[in-house]
């Protein structure tokens, strides 16, 4: 007995419903893009920009750049906007700057403070080509920046000091409004004398040497730009389960849960725009957040700031106790 179904046709779908189908599953899944981008010549011209708005390098890959934008991708370039990139060493590579040279349209930038001059270099290119793709550099679209690595002043001051003769200035810092940084270990500074337009700030709360206790809110003088209109504490959620001792709780006494219910009160009642949202999540690194949130998949750090604030049960989902480390 032959079981086997024969396969039905595909109904006639109008041009217009069918492109649709395919971008809603573009923007549902990344990997569902790519897929649709080995069908057919017409399907992986619709799926591109899809495919290159966000583009990850990660430290530690062997394969260099070429894998991300092979030459003769200039046509693909251009849908970048996302793009997140590492650096082992404190010097950045050629191959960086050709992606930021190349990359025109970037809106969102993760990269490490060793990188940042990248984003002058860049600029300057632009404007010393003056015609076709390279009309103006990546880092005069760039709104958000996320630093993966501590920063100090000269890192910033860098800048300035090359910009002091030129509207670049304007154009490479005046246009963030967004800076999340994420590693504050070995340096608290935070560049808020060189960005006069930023409107959003995150930083890592365990790592602001904070505790839950007294004053609970030991952070910086961040308070006073009247620009500010969000201030993000971003809580480690594995740090703050598994290292108490961190933000000063006793793992045998305290409640991981009703200690960041006590935080969120206290970061509300020292200023409205203080909000503390639990990121990255268990199991997750910032750099999969981050790629989730600007590919829609996900809410942003500042989407969730926005939508948990006011909402008491936010954080119900902590243990009511600490996990017990063996040693």
């Amino acid at each position: 007995m032959n079981i086997a179904t024969p396969l039905l046709r595909f109904p006639e779908l109008p041009t217009e419903i069918v492109i649709h189908i395919l971008s809603f599953a573009c923007n549902t899944s990344h990997h569902t893009a790519l897929n649709i981008s080995l069908v057919s010549t017409w399907a992986r011209q619709l799926v591109l920009p899809c495919v290159f708005s966000t583009v990850v390098r990660r430290a530690g890959n062997t394969g260099g750049y070429a894998h991300l934008l092979p030459p003769g991708t200039c046509d693909v370039s251009k849908y970048v906007r996302h793009l997140w990139i590492e650096t082992i060493d404190m010097m950045s590579s050629p191959g960086e700057l050709s992606i930021f040279n190349l990359c025109t349209n970037i809106e969102d930038v993760a990269l490490t403070a060793g990188s940042l001059r990248l984003l002058y270099n860049s600029t300057l290119f632009g404007k010393r080509k003056g015609k076709g793709i390279h009309t103006v550099g990546a880092a005069s679209r760039i709104r958000s920046v996320t630093l993966t690595k501590h920063t100090f002043r000269y890192d910033w001051h860098f800048l300035v000091d090359l910009h002091s003769t030129s509207d670049t200035h304007a154009s490479l810092l005046g246009n963030i409004t967004h800076l999340r940084l994420t590693d504050m270990e070995k340096s608290p500074y935070i560049p808020l004398e060189y960005l006069p337009n930023l409107t959003h700030l995150a930083l890592p709360y365990l790592q602001l040497r904070a505790n839950n206790r007294g004053d609970v809110l030991r952070i910086p003088d961040i308070v006073t730009p009247s620009k500010l209109e969000m201030i993000v504490l971003a809580v480690d959620e594995f740090e703050w389960l598994m290292k108490p001792w961190r933000h000063g709780a006793h793992a045998r006494e305290d409640s991981p849960r009703e200690l960041f219910k006590s935080l969120r009160n206290h970061a509300r009642g020292r200023d409205k725009r203080i909000h503390a949202v639990l990121s990255p999540r268990f199991g997750q690194d910032i750099c999969g957040e981050w790629a989730a949130a600007v590919r829609g998949n996900e809410d942003s750090v500042w989407e969730l700031a926005e939508k948990m604030s006011g909402r008491e049960e936010y954080g119900d989902e902590l243990p009511s106790a600490f996990p017990r480390v063996s040693t």
